[in-house]
């Protein structure tokens, strides 16, 4: 089961990722981007944004139950996760903020229906 910070993030994450697979699938059916699939995405990327900033604020990004310790020694490895997957939050980060970018770039220039 998940901890306490992960079932916090959990159904913002699902809504997040569901919404913009809609948008994305709305764009391939327009054949290419309308205001309302710029405007969607700006807002999904802030609130991608807002839920990566939640996430970083983890104390710890993995759980291992107890009687999961036995075969293992967790504790040396741990530090390691958490680079990985601060990393890995970055990476999501400079594509959200890319993303940001280039809609915004495409909302100043365009001239489409809306």
């Amino acid at each position: 089961s998940l901890n306490s910070e992960w079932q916090a993030v959990f159904w913002s994450v699902n809504l997040v990722l569901g919404l913009d697979a809609a948008n994305c699938l709305h764009k391939i059916a327009l054949g290419s981007s309308s205001r309302l699939t710029l405007i969607t995405g700006i807002i999904l990327n802030i609130a991608s944004v807002a839920i990566l900033f939640q996430i970083s604020q983890f104390s710890k990004f993995v759980v291992v139950a107890d009687s999961k310790l036995t075969d293992f020694d967790w504790a040396k490895i741990e530090p390691f996760i958490n680079i990985n997957v601060n990393i890995i939050l970055a990476v999501i980060l400079a594509i959200n903020l890319w993303d940001l970018f280039s809609s915004a770039k495409k909302m100043r220039h365009f001239k489409g229906n809306y």
